[in-house]
């Protein structure tokens, strides 16, 4: 599933670097005995970007594709994943581009 998401967000936000915070999967049992998963309602994507490049001072600016699930329609951001991009390493996901 997060290879799928990745490319789809590759495509949608013309971005080659994305970065999918792991969902939280919800276990249901149907028919009686077969468990399957679930994700959260609602798929989220944003474009980061950051005026400086990371790798290769050539380039002019950094930037990330995110990809994130949440129960709720836009905002409020919940807060384990606010605190999950609060975390993340940009220098280890971002690509360098030009503009």
């Amino acid at each position: 599933m997060v290879h799928y998401i990745k490319s789809e967000a590759e495509r949608f936000l013309s971005v080659s670097a994305v970065y999918v915070i792991t969902p939280v999967e919800k276990k249901m049992i149907v028919s009686g005995k077969e468990v399957m998963s679930s994700l959260p309602n609602i798929t989220c994507m944003a474009e980061l970007s950051y005026y400086k490049p990371m790798h290769n001072m050539s380039f002019e600016y950094s930037r990330l594709g995110l990809v994130w699930y949440q129960e709720e329609y836009a905002f409020p951001i919940d807060s384990n994943i606010l605190e999950a991009i609060n975390e993340l390493e940009w220098q280890e996901y971002c690509v360098d581009e030009y503009l």
